[in-house]
This record gives structure tokens, C-alpha cells and sequence, in this order.
């Protein structure tokens, strides 16, 4: 028991972490950090714009009977895949069809569109949730997967390989911010106090090392899913934390916990 007058310090006093997740989706992670006491440094290492066309997902809308579930590995394409589909005034024909989904934040956001999601892999990345999908005796059976321009088609291969058929539809592009005046005094901060920075895909590991390598490689990197471990362990980041599952609660709890047991 802490005697009396004393206070406990909170696990990340002291600390600077940054964050790369875009402004819109930032503020749940960040608040939760700052309640832990750290101090953030919040720099969007991706952009997200609308596909250069819609003309394949539109096609596959149309034939949405032909298929017998929809894989989403990113919240991105969730939120981009069903703007559309309501758009096109479809959501009735989707909803006999099986949804599936890489992590609980993916699942959350095709809960707020109001469907429900199989089973979840045991491990949040894109491979193991096509295994997981898999096992469940595809042959012959048909799936749409609405992704990002940068995501790997590790699903359709996987799928492939035991009779299935994957349809797989760009719904959001994925780009670069531009490196202005305002992000170089932000990377000077980034350099000078942060203590860690964190990762939620493998595209912002790319983006940030493309305008800060130097920087990238000098700090402690935490991570969300394995596949954007991997992708940073590629890069030779000094990966020191893999979140044990993709929430952004979970995440910053992992940092807490990672600070306080040194």
C-alpha cells in the first residue's frame, strides 16, 4: 500500500509516442496513451483516397448472388466497401452472405454497418484468416475481397489452393502525405523526443521510412498485427512490441505494460 500523500506514476510518464494512424482515426488511440500519461506526437504516415475507379467493385455488386462470403483485411475497406455498397443501394443482397474478418477492429466496423462476422482467426493477419477460411471446406465456393491498392494477394493465393474462387476489388488507394514544412518540424520532434513509435499496417511502415529512414531505424517501433511486424522487420526496424490483439485499448495497454516491466 503507497503511503500516505504518495502517488503512483502512470506507466508511460515520461514517454513520447507517436503516432501514425491518420487524424481521423487517431484520437481513440492517442486519448488512451495520454491517460497513461505519455505524451504523443501524432504524424499520419498514410492518406487515403477513394480507388481510381469503382467499375470493378460495381461489377461485383451486381453479381453479389454468385458469391458466398466477403473477406475484409482492414477497417479501410470496410468503411470504404460499404459506403459504396449503400450508395448502390445494395445492402439487402449482401446479407445472406458470410463475412469475414482479419481482427476485432475490422469486426467492429462490419458490426456499425450492422452484419455480423465468422469466427475470427487466432492470429489478426491476412494469411491466417484465409487459412481460417479455408478450413471450412471452400472447393468450389466463391468470395469477394474489396482491399486496398497496396494489399497482398496472399488471400486469393491461399484461397486458390483449396478450390476457391476470389474476386478481389480495389476500394481505397493508399498514398504518401506530402513532406511539407509543418511534417519536417514535426519529424525534427519525432527525432529529438519520441521514445517509440507505432504502426497500424504495413503501408505506414513504408510511407514513414520513405520520409524518415534515418529516424525509423533509431527508435523502438510497436505494432499492430503480424503482417506489419513483418514488414518493419524487413526494414530492420527495431521491433520491440507486437500487440496481442487489434484493438487500440489493447495496443496502448501493450506499450504500458512494455514500459513498465523495464
Amino acid at each position: 500500500m503507497n503511503s500516505a500523500g504518495s502517488t503512483q506514476q502512470l506507466p508511460l510518464s515520461g514517454k513520447t509516442i507517436v503516432v501514425t494512424r491518420r487524424k481521423e482515426q487517431a484520437k481513440e488511440f492517442s486519448d488512451l496513451l495520454k491517460q497513461k500519461d505519455a505524451a504523443v506526437l501524432l504524424f499520419p504516415a498514410v492518406e487515403i483516397v477513394e480507388p481510381d475507379s469503382w467499375n470493378d467493385c460495381d461489377s461485383a455488386l451486381e453479381q453479389l448472388n454468385h458469391y458466398s462470403g466477403i473477406i475484409f483485411t482492414s477497417s479501410n475497406a470496410t468503411e470504404y466497401f460499404f459506403q459504396r455498397v449503400n450508395y448502390r443501394k445494395k445492402s439487402e443482397r449482401i446479407k445472406n452472405l458470410a463475412f469475414y474478418a482479419v481482427g476485432e477492429t475490422t469486426e467492429s466496423t462490419i458490426k456499425k454497418f450492422g452484419f455480423q462476422t465468422e469466427r475470427l482467426p487466432d492470429t489478426f493477419s491476412a494469411e491466417e484468416l484465409a487459412h481460417t477460411i479455408a478450413r471450412t471446406n471452400v472447393g468450389g465456393k466463391r468470395f469477394l475481397f474489396p482491399k486496398g491498392n497496396l494489399a497482398k494477394n496472399n488471400v486469393v493465393t491461399i484461397l486458390a489452393k483449396h478450390g476457391a474462387e476470389v474476386d478481389d476489388v480495389v476500394v481505397y488507394n493508399t498514398q504518401e502525405p506530402l513532406l511539407n514544412e509543418e511534417r519536417w518540424r514535426r519529424l525534427e520532434e519525432i527525432e529529438n523526443h519520441a521514445d517509440m513509435i507505432t504502426f497500424f499496417s504495413p503501408s505506414s511502415v513504408v510511407h514513414f521510412i520513405h520520409q524518415a529512414e534515418r529516424i525509423a531505424r533509431i527508435k523502438n517501433v510497436a505494432v499492430i498485427g503480424e503482417t506489419t511486424a513483418e514488414t518493419a522487420r524487413k526494414e530492420n526496424l527495431n521491433v520491440v512490441l507486437v500487440a496481442p490483439r487489434s484493438t487500440a485499448a489493447a495496443f496502448a495497454d501493450a506499450i504500458g505494460e512494455f514500459y513498465s516491466n523495464k
